[in-house]
């Protein structure tokens, strides 16, 4: 029973992560294979059962959490996820490496907004830095957002605009 009331907590986060913003997709993944080999180690008949009983669970708590939400994505833009055009507007043109290097130091930065503009403008050297080693354009067009130029933003006390601690 308590393993079956985990499960359908996997559900929920699984469904709220979700409901929140598509980027949960690609961190589910790890935590999905490894609750799946969590189920299926040590290898059995039963630990089969329970895998298949703990993916039938998540699926009925996930289900209803985004069905709605699906549906309606798939009837308006044919996709459940998301429409072509937003999806297209911020894809990654070219897929490498150092285009993922270049990605994560650009992305971690945005979430360093320190009221201290020495330690923004040493932020923005070592960004630089990195590029230059990469070879990549810390605005590069083709990983950037179309007409924007990458810099760290100024410090905000606005729930709405500041990164994550």
């Amino acid at each position: 029973m308590h393993e079956n009331r985990s499960v359908v907590m996997l559900g929920l986060a699984t469904g709220l992560a979700i409901l929140t913003k598509e980027t949960a997709y690609p961190f589910l993944i790890p935590f999905t294979l490894a609750n799946f080999i969590k189920f299926l180690w040590p290898p059995s008949r039963e630990s089969l059962f329970s895998s298949i009983k703990a993916v039938a669970i998540v699926l009925l708590v996930v289900a209803p959490l985004n069905g709605g939400h699906f549906i309606r994505n798939y009837s308006l833009y044919q996709n459940p996820i998301t429409t072509k055009q937003y999806a297209s507007y911020h894809l990654n043109e070219e897929f490498s490496p150092r285009v993922f290097i270049s990605n994560i130091v650009r992305h971690a930065s945005l979430h360093t907004m320190t009221p201290w503009p020495a330690v923004k403008e040493w932020l923005s050297s070592v960004i630089l830095k990195i590029h230059v080693k990469l070879n990549q354009s810390r605005s590069d067009p083709l990983t950037t957002l179309a007409g924007e130029e990458f810099r760290i933003p100024g410090y905000t006390k606005s729930e709405a605009l500041s990164g994550n601690p």
